[in-house]
């Protein structure tokens, strides 16, 4: 565990302790506890004890975390349970209170939801809750009347502001409108009972603990006042913050009198749900209201539908989700391995950057250290006042001036732009706003911020913290989620980003271009190069993408700036888009003097003065657009529409499709931002330059994953998709050179002799340099001046502009301490900034400040960036000015080989010796050339003299020949680099030596011969040989003097302080031509070059007084002196090595055994290589003999050729005429059949549409066809239901016809009684001729049916009984005139019926009849109708039947003349083949024509 920091432990309100230990402890009986060991000491000497109890044991705390801790220590010992206290981990970590409440149910869905926050789109009832909640604030807080709220709420709906959420969600603002005037009457209601009428009593009932808390009251609350709306609270003592949306003022009535509070309100525009969210949400904002005032006591949940206010105090439990698993596999079933591959890479890389950046923007220090403290640091500027009117800008922008209370303001790191935190000094006032810096001076400071502050009092002092720029790290978050979307955008991007494919391009451009677009866009392709042109092309031919890698100064903002024109032009849609506002800005800027018109999005602010009147915001304005229609007319009048990459949340994106997106500086977005506007495009185009600055990663981890790696590097390796701009028209060639020499390998190229030539106008240079001359102390020396550490060198003498001028370091600080000093000088027209702001830019004269000039151990990563070095040396136009310390900057790799190629080009001016302190410390690397010049001067010298004297050739044992050896192997020695062989590190002078024979050729025999020597074995062996021989030669210098002029291949093999590299090595040189003098036989190949042992012995060159004089005794002197110098140093050199040898023998040792095994396995390589190449040189002979003989036989056969071309040559120009006649001929068929093909095209298109008219006709007639045969299935259920019924009719007369034959049966019965009748009528005639006219009253009377006939019979008997013979028996009476009565009667029924039978028959048949009549003539004219329609369909499939006969009869032509024309295709390309042979034939005979004259004129001679 790390020492925990001062400023991170405390005690107090705001305590912080770190936890040491960590136990739980479980009893018997008893509820387990864990037990903390904590202590706000940074010794951590005094501890103290914190107990967790009734649940509090389950949070994760572990030692090393930070917790703040509340409750009792009455015992001595915290004690946190359910009755009093709690604990707060990572208290310096501000949660909001909106997250922490919807994670209560779910605390997965919070977290996931705070970072993907930007996936999840609006609303309408979010949208509807906004505008509800700025109604009810506004009203409240002006204490509107209801005509006033209505007229706001219209006002609101029908404005400017949610214009572009509406159109998002594709509302219209009477719908929202509509819906909005359903929450107003509780509005109304609202404020009527709470605001408006403070005695009334509808006052809200609350229960409070009483003031000796002992039980709980009943008491009144009633709302005051209207405090503030959305009022940004930070608590770092519970770790929260928020925004509460109300806050007002109450009275709360006990009993024991009235109380005053400030209570939070919480609106809510949804379902009165009275759910655990929205009530723990307001007790999170009452906590919040602890770190401003008093304890509210509870807080407000207003539910603005109903207009119902509830007061909230306590939670409750809740319950947990079901299992994901299931859900996660169904989501991510459409994805394959390697995309949840990249998924989880760059999810953990997000991750670990976003808690870099967190830890970085260092929130915590804000309440943990005194602004006073943080001044010192440069991060934060306190005791600042307010000054001024606060002006709201733009809606929710508010200009605020600050001056210092006291003095003026202090330096700091804030620069214009920089993010700012603004909060009080006094406690409970932190984080009251937040903004960007605007205009700094000596003695203001302007911010443009989110809230109004004008309310605080006017004597409130604030502190403003610099806040490190946010990279929206909720941005990558959402690409990447929207990444993996089973959507076809997502997955062809999946396809081309994740799994590589190819991308795909359109064969030929005149398909993409429209006919009246190729004029235009051949006027534009006019003004650019070669490269530029090519980029075009490729741009207009991709399916998919193109990358277009732009070198510095070689106009990626032109390129860009065509290809928008080009593109608009053949009218395709255009994204433009970049990850700065500024390079956005610049390509508008060019766009802009073309008069293309554009559609810029973003705020105002952001946006380069010029510019802004393109913008959404100054349109929309200018044109007072206040409709949806009006807003999405806007949006799609303007084909190009640019903004930031960061910018892609804008509802345009939502529902239009671009054709192409341009995405500028691609090369420095990260892969997840970058994606964003990819999304909204069919295809895209990156244009950067992976050599230049990358990504910005802050995470080493993240950094190392590959973070770092842009979109642009990833698909770079397609290289089908990339074209390289590499024509320049900014750098000179002198500074082109160094970017060429490091980064480029002599890609870039000047584009035009003026560009290569250019340098810096300087026209008062030649009187500044007079007046230098003639002062005592030049500009140069108080540059050297240590009192001053930092001096501004004012070219403005030598008459260059300061606007021209831009001086660039990489690092902050550096840049402040520069502008201080310039604004203490009154200079602010240069422009001072780092290397990352520089990107894109370009000056004409550049001075960079390497600031690094130490040895520590610890290397800063930006210098080692090379790509960062490559942007710095490519801003300047005619002058780049770099200043460093050399030894410190060849710490670092780049620079080192910058370094190296400025010294060989003799760009670097040294100084001898630096001011240290004052006095002169010399060079150690100066002072080792000296010594060994000087050692080369005395042996060189001491040879000649003494070889003169000698008077005989020398030979390898003369000891000042050894010596001179000796001293020039030191000398060749010297600075050489190291390098690495397959054993061990070496240095080594054969390698340079090497190189005379290709640069001398003469050289090449002693090179050849050294190598050859049986005995040596090592590479210093090769070179003291090689010494040697070049002595015996007398051609050592003109050797080494060809090697030195070579500074680039000798910048390989040594260090750029090196002797050879100086002007030392040419004066050595020099001095070795007179050893020409001197003759030299020496043994080369029995001595032991490899083992010897080159101490230089100075012995030899010591002299006594009798030998020297005086003066030249000093000299020598001085020279020994020197001498001793140098052996001292390099004691101290070979010291070290010996100590770096001692090491690198250890490691060596280890690796032994492994390489002696490597070696043996190397060896058995080598024999099986030597047996193959053994076999392969006798394959080799063999095939050289085959091809040996097969020249002698092709050499035959061209003979024969040739003799038998110059016969058929004739018949080849006739075959070739006969060819070219054949090709007119084709060439005209080709053209009738294209005509024809034209024409067959325009008739198929004909055909086409008479198939969609006909097929049109036939639905039609099938629609009535179906028409007709439902109503013919209706007329089949009525024919059915008319057989039912005629099937009752025969039921019926069956019926009838029984009741008939019964009838007939009585009718028989009938006759039966009438005959007896008609016997009784004989009986009666015989009563009648008896009785006579008194008969014929018996007939009345028996017929008459008013008379009772028993009376009747009775009465006629006693009248006329006495005188009927036979009759007088009354019985026999009585019996036969009752069956005659009931006979007749029955007979009259019989007959009666019968009749009515037969009527009602007659009627059915009648009606039956008729109904089968209408009905059959109804069914023949629907079967008459059916056949016709059936007649007509079969006419229509007949013809449609010969339509699709004629259309494949034309597509069977199309075909065949497509065929034809491929065939003329292929016999042209066989003519072309014929034509080139031909010229070849041709060529042959002419060269065998004038090799036969040739020949003919030498047998001639």
């Amino acid at each position: 565990m790390s020492e925990p920091c001062n400023a991170a432990l405390r005690s107090g309100v705001n305590n912080r302790y770190i936890v040491l230990r960590v136990s739980l402890l479980r009893g018997q009986g008893r509820d387990p506890e864990k037990h903390l060991t904590v202590t706000c000491s940074p010794s951590a000497g005094d501890t103290e004890l914190c107990v967790l109890q009734d649940g509090w044991e389950s949070v994760p705390v572990v030692p090393g975390d930070i917790v703040h801790l509340e409750g009792d220590r009455s015992s001595g010992a915290w004690i946190i349970n359910e009755q009093s206290g709690f604990l707060v981990l990572y208290p310096d970590l501000l949660l909001s209170g909106t997250t922490i409440s919807s994670s209560i149910r779910c605390m997965r869905k919070a977290v996931l939801s705070e970072r993907f926050r930007g996936s999840e789109s609006g609303s309408r009832q979010t949208l509807i809750g906004t505008i509800l909640h700025e109604i009810f604030q506004q009203s409240v807080t002006n204490n509107l009347s209801p005509e006033e709220i209505g007229e706001l709420a219209h006002k609101i709906v029908y404005g400017q502001k949610y214009l572009k959420e509406m159109y998002h969600l594709k509302l219209k603002q009477t719908e929202i409108m509509q819906e909005i005037e359903e929450y107003l009457p509780s509005f109304f209601k609202w404020m009527e009972e709470f605001m408006r009428n403070p005695a009334n009593q509808n006052k809200m009932q609350l229960k409070l603990p009483s003031e000796d808390k002992s039980t709980d009251c009943s008491s009144k609350v009633e709302i005051v006042d209207i405090l503030d709306v959305e009022e940004n609270i930070w608590s770092p003592r519970f770790g929260l913050k928020g925004k509460i949306d109300v806050t007002a003022r109450v009275k709360i009535h006990r009993q024991s009198g009235v109380q005053n509070r400030i209570m939070p309100l919480e609106l809510k525009s949804g379902k009165e749900s009275n759910s655990i969210e929205h009530r723990s949400q307001v007790i999170l904002y009452t906590l919040l209201n602890l770190e401003r005032r008093v304890d509210p006591e509870a807080g407000f949940l207003l539910y603005l539908k109903t207009g119902t206010i509830a007061v909230e105090e306590r939670m409750s439990s809740v319950s947990f989700p079901p299992a994901m698993v299931p859900i996660i596999e169904k989501e991510t079933q459409h994805l394959k391995a390697s995309h949840l591959e990249y998924f989880s890479l760059w999810y953990l890389m997000l991750t670990l950057e976003m808690q870099s950046g967190e830890s970085k923007k260092g929130y915590k220090n804000i309440w943990m250290v005194p602004s006073l403290e943080r001044e010192k640091a440069g991060d934060c500027v306190g005791n600042m006042i307010r000054i001024d009117q606060v002006h709201e800008v733009s809606e929710g922008q508010y200009l605020h001036s600050f001056q210092r209370k006291n003095g003026a303001v202090p330096g700091a790191n804030l620069l214009v732009g920089d993010r700012v935190v603004v909060s009080g000094e006094e406690d409970g006032l932190l984080g009251l706003a937040t903004g960007y810096v605007r205009e700094i001076s000596a003695t203001k400071i302007s911010c443009l911020l989110g809230r109004n502050l004008s309310k605080l009092p006017k004597s409130a002092t604030f502190r403003l913290d610099h806040e490190e720029g946010d990279c929206g790290i909720g941005v990558p978050f959402e690409n990447l989620s929207k990444l993996m979307k089973d959507s076809p955008v997502s997955e062809k991007l999946r396809n081309l980003i994740i799994d590589f494919h190819k991308p795909r391009f359109i064969q030929h451009l005149s398909s993409v271009l429209p006919p009246e677009a190729k004029e235009a866009v051949a006027n534009i392709l006019k003004g650019l190069n070669k490269p530029q042109k090519q980029a075009m092309k490729q741009v207009l031919l991709s399916k998919d993408y193109t990358l277009i890698v732009g070198m510095p100064g070689t106009g990626k903002t032109t390129t860009i700036c065509a290809l928008v024109r080009i593109l608009s032009a053949c009218g395709f849609s255009v994204l433009l888009t970049s990850f700065t506002h500024t390079a956005v800005d610049n390509i508008l800027l060019k766009l802009a003097k073309f008069k293309v018109g554009f559609l810029r999005l973003g705020r105002a602010q952001k946006v380069h003065p010029d510019i802004r009147k393109f913008t959404e915001e100054e349109i929309c304005g200018s044109k007072s657009i206040k409709s949806v229609t009006d807003l999405e007319e806007l949006y799609n009048s303007q084909p190009v529409v640019a903004t930031a990459c960061m910018g892609i949340n804008h509802p345009i994106f939502v529902q239009k499709q671009f054709d192409f997106c341009i995405v500028d500086e691609a090369s420095q977005i990260s892969q997840p931002i970058c994606l964003g506007p990819l999304f909204c495009s069919k295809r895209f185009v990156l244009v950067g330059d992976h050599q230049q600055l990358p990504p910005l990663v802050q995470n080493s981890e993240a950094r190392d994953l590959g973070m770092s790696e842009s979109l642009f590097k990833r698909l770079e390796q397609n290289q089908n998709a990339v074209v390289q701009l590499t024509v320049q028209y900014r750098m000179n060639s002198k500074i082109m050179s160094l970017s060429n020499k490091l980064v480029y390998e002599g890609k870039l190229e000047c584009g035009s002799e003026k560009v290569s030539n250019a340098t810096a106008n300087l026209p008062n240079l030649k009187m500044l340099k007079l007046e230098l001359a003639d002062s005592s102390k030049t500009w140069l020396k108080e540059v050297l001046e240590p009192d001053r550490p930092v001096c501004f060198l004012n070219t403005e003498k030598a008459g260059c502009r300061p606007s021209d001028i831009g001086i660039i370091s990489p690092y902050r600080h550096q840049l402040k301490v520069i502008t201080d000093l310039m604004a203490r000088l009154k200079e602010n027209r240069v422009e001072v900034n780092t290397i990352d702001k520089y990107q894109g830019r370009d000056k004409s004269i550049i001075i960079v400040s390497f600031v690094r000039n130490s040895n520590d151990e610890n290397l800063g990563a930006l210098l080692k960036d090379w790509r960062r070095l490559n942007v710095a040396i490519t801003r300047a136009k005619h002058k780049l000015i770099m200043v460093g310390c050399v030894p410190s900057l060849c710490r670092y790799p780049p620079l080192e080989k910058l370094l190296c190629h400025l010294q060989s080009e003799a760009m670097i001016s040294f100084f001898s010796a630096v001011l240290c302190k004052g006095k002169a410390v010399k060079d150690p690397t100066a002072v080792e050339r000296a010594n060994l010049l000087n050692m080369a001067k005395l042996s060189i010298k001491g040879l000649i003299e003494s070889a003169l004297s000698f008077g005989r050739t020398l030979d390898s044992d003369y000891p000042p020949l050894q010596q001179f050896f000796v001293v020039m192997e030191h000398c060749l020695k010297h600075g050489l680099k190291v390098r690495k062989s397959f054993l061990s590190y070496n240095k080594t002078i054969w390698g340079p030596l090497e190189l005379v024979e290709k640069l001398y050729p003469e050289a090449e025999e002693i090179a050849a011969s050294v190598r050859d020597l049986p005995g040596l074995k090592t590479p210093l062996g090769r070179a003291r040989a090689w010494l040697r021989l070049a002595l015996m030669q007398k051609k050592m210098a003109d050797y080494l003097r060809c090697l030195i002029i070579q500074r680039d291949l000798l910048s390989e093999f040594y260090e750029y302080h090196a002797l050879m590299m100086e002007e030392e090595g040419a004066v050595i040189v020099g001095l070795l031509v007179g050893l020409n003098v001197i003759d030299a036989n020496l043994c080369v190949k029995g001595e032991d070059l490899d083992s010897q042992v080159g101490v230089i012995d100075f012995s030899m060159y010591l002299k006594s007084d009798d030998d020297i004089g005086g003066k030249e005794r000093n000299v020598q002197i001085a020279a020994i002196l020197d001498q001793k110098n140098y052996v001292e140093e390099l004691n101290r050199q070979l010291n070290s090595t010996v100590s770096s040898l001692h090491a690198r023998v250890d490691s060596l040792e280890k690796s032994n055994t492994k390489l002696i095994e490597e070696l043996a396995i190397a060896k058995n390589n080598i024999i099986k290589l030597q047996e193959e190449n053994h076999q392969l040189r006798s394959e080799n002979t063999l095939i050289l003999m085959k091809t040996q003989h097969h020249l002698e036989v092709t050499k035959v056969d061209v003979e024969a050729e040739l003799q038998t071309y110059k016969h058929s040559r004739q018949g080849l120009d006739e075959m070739y005429n006969e060819a070219r006649r054949q090709l007119r001929e084709e060439s005209q068929l080709r053209q009738d059949m294209e005509n024809e093909l034209v024409v067959q095209v325009s008739m198929k298109h004909e055909i086409e549409l008479a198939m969609k008219l006909l097929e049109k006709d036939i639905h039609e007639k099938q629609d009535t066809l179906i028409g007709l045969r439902q109503q013919l299935d209706e007329v089949k259920a009525i024919n059915m239901e008319m057989y039912q019924k005629l099937q009752v009719s025969e039921d019926a007369m069956k019926e009838k016809n029984e009741i008939i034959g019964r009838l007939e049966d009585k009718t028989n019965q009938i006759n039966a009684t009438m005959k007896q009748l008609e016997q009784s009528a004989a009986f009666l005639s015989i009563v009648n001729r008896a009785f006579g006219a008194r008969g014929a009253k018996v007939r009345v009377l028996y017929w008459n049916s008013t008379i009772d006939k028993g009376r009747r019979c009775a009465h006629m008997f006693s009248v006329y009984g006495r005188r009927i013979p036979g009759l007088e028996d009354k019985a026999v009476l009585a019996s036969v005139l009752p069956k005659v009565d009931l006979n007749y009667t029955r007979l009259q029924q019989a007959e009666k019926a019968q009749l009515e039978a037969e009527i009602e028959d007659e009627k059915l048949k009648q009606e039956y009849v008729n109904k089968s009549e209408s009905l059959q003539k109804e069914f023949s004219q629907k079967e008459k109708q059916l056949f016709q329609l059936e007649t007509d369909l079969k006419i229509e499939k007949e013809w449609r039947q010969t339509l699709e006969d004629d259309l494949q009869k034309e597509k069977e032509t199309v075909s065949h003349l497509q065929i034809e024309t491929q065939e003329i295709i292929n016999i042209k390309k066989e003519f072309i083949k014929l034509q080139e042979k031909n010229r070849q034939l041709k060529r042959i005979c002419q060269e065998q024509e004038a090799a036969l004259q040739e020949l003919a004129s030498k047998l001639s001679e």
